[in-house]
Formats: C-alpha cells, structure tokens, sequence
C-alpha cells in the first residue's frame, strides 16, 4: 500500500497533496474508480476518511472538558473560532481513553453546517484506494459507525462514516449549555495557534 505523509506544506482547506490529484488527461472513468482517503490508526486498526470531508488535521489543542458528558467525549475547543466538539475515537470504539503523546493527532471533519474533531493514535498519510475493492463492513463490535472497508494488499482500510458518529442534535444541546468562561480559561493552557496539516514525518 503506496501512502503519501501528509507535510507541513499542506494547508488547512487543501488537505489532499497536490501531487496526487488527478491530471487532466485521466480518463473519467479512472477517476471515478479511484478515490483519496487519510489513513489513521485508532488502537491496532487502520481507519479512513475521504479527503473531501476533511477540514484539517492538527496536533493536540487545549480542549475544555464538558461535565456529565459521555466517556469518549474530551470536551469542546475553539477551531477556527467555531465551537468544535473533540471525540476519542479510542474511547468510542474500544471504551479505553487513548492518552495523548507525539503522535496523537485532531483529525477535523466537516458534517453539514457543523465540523467534528476525532482524537486518532496516529496518522499514517494519504493514500488512493480502487473502488472495486470496496466490501461492506465486517460483522463486529462498532460496525454501524463503518461506511464500508477497501483492500490495500493486505492492509483493511474501515471506512468511517461521520454521521453515524455522533447524533448532530447532541452537538448543539453540547454547545448551547456552554458558557463563554469555559473557553476563556482554556486560552491559559496552551498557546493559541492555526492548524494545519501534519504528518508523521515531522
């Protein structure tokens, strides 16, 4: 499986690499039999998003946590100036907190109108995947939040699907029960900072 590092050269609203968009002499049909995916673990599984729904992925930012919340809910942070809810999908799926370090990253999606930021152990970098190796989700623990799975060699790639990860209408009643002083005092925890798209190879 050919995988490109996402580098610091990316930007935020561009977050495929330029070198592998397709060139206008692809046929059609080519480009529809592929598509790009971000490729992360969570625990000892690769997951993926396709680059259209991504917004950016960062390091870690100051995240205010959220009383009487859900365990694989970290808490709300400001990205972009946007109320954005942080989700540890290493909590969601296999109900152990993953606890940052290096590699830790925010992977931010965009949802209709709203955005969603993932907790993910690590980002292995982009890749392209052939449509006619898309299989439905396996039968196991979590399934319902698999949009589908691609074969890459001997390497599964589960396919999220956003929407089945959290119900929207959590994320406003979340974000309306929050005062502005939550996020005043997360501004003392970490330098304010722009995201950007990062890899491993940093």
């Amino acid at each position: 499986m050919q995988i490109t590092p996402a580098s610091e050269s990316d930007t935020t609203q561009q977050s495929t690499p330029q070198s592998t968009q397709p060139s206008m002499q692809q046929s059609a049909s080519a480009q529809v039999a592929d598509c790009q995916v971000l490729v992360f673990r969570v625990g000892n599984d690769c997951f993926g998003f396709n680059v259209l729904e991504l917004d950016c992925v960062c390091r870690p930012l100051a995240v205010s946590p959220v009383l009487r919340s859900a365990a694989f809910f970290d808490g709300m942070l400001r990205l972009k100036g946007v109320l954005t809810p942080v989700i540890n999908l290493g909590s969601l799926f296999y109900a152990h907190s993953h606890q940052y370090n290096s590699d830790t990253r925010f992977v931010a999606v965009k949802q209709d109108t709203l955005r969603l930021c993932f907790v993910v152990d690590q980002v292995v970098g982009f890749t392209t995947v052939d449509e006619s190796t898309q299989q439905a989700p396996p039968k196991m623990i979590g399934n319902e939040y698999i949009a589908c799975v691609y074969h890459q060699g001997s390497q599964l790639i589960l396919m999220l699907d956003k929407n089945k990860l959290i119900d929207p209408a959590e994320i406003q009643q979340i974000a309306q029960s929050n005062r502005p002083s939550l996020f005043e005092s997360s501004s003392n925890q970490a330098p304010s900072q722009e995201p950007s798209v990062q890899g491993d190879n940093e």
